[in-house]
């Protein structure tokens, strides 16, 4: 990765060539194969991820909120290592002792943002780590996130479009 200027100024940051594209391509899209990707590499894909969030969180000078964390976000090398991509929605959070949650306005992709960001509009770094945790669903079950919550619903005999309160999801 490296940072270029371009003839109006912008920053511009050029990723070099990622052959292996993105978890949903090996699972669902192009590079996909009957088995998907060994649990080795979803693993790995995974613990990278983790290593990457851990650092934007904990390392850097500012927090970095990435609020869009997702499968087509995760970018896999030619050695599927992982980079992880598109920081249009990005937030940056002092480094503090009193850590005050960022008032925003709600920004992400649909089946990945934390539902306290959604009634708080509070962005905290357990966001992130939220909608990483639907990824790493993803990558164990084989599924998009909407496709578990919609088998979730059947399952339960639900209307997949029914509304209910948060104290009527527990199975009786």
């Amino acid at each position: 990765m490296s940072p270029m200027t371009n003839d109006t100024g912008c920053l511009t940051v050029v990723y070099g060539n990622i052959s292996n594209r993105t978890p949903n391509d090996h699972q669902y899209g192009s590079k996909a194969t009957p088995s998907g990707l060994s649990w080795l590499t979803r693993i790995s894909i995974a613990l990278d991820v983790a290593r990457t969030l851990s650092y934007l969180h904990l390392h850097m000078t500012s927090d970095v909120m990435h609020r869009d964390i997702k499968p087509s976000n995760i970018l896999i090398d030619q050695k599927m290592h992982v980079k992880l991509s598109n920081f249009g929605l990005s937030k940056l959070h002092p480094n503090n002792e009193e850590y005050t949650p960022l008032m925003t306005y709600i920004k992400g992709t649909q089946g990945y943002p934390d539902p306290e960001y959604f009634q708080t509009h509070r962005l905290t770094g357990r966001t992130d780590v939220y909608s990483f945790c639907v990824v790493v669903l993803e990558l164990i079950v084989g599924m998009k996130s909407l496709e578990i919550i919609t088998g979730w619903r059947r399952f339960e005999g639900e209307d997949e479009d029914e509304e209910r309160e948060p104290t009527q999801c527990t199975r009786s």
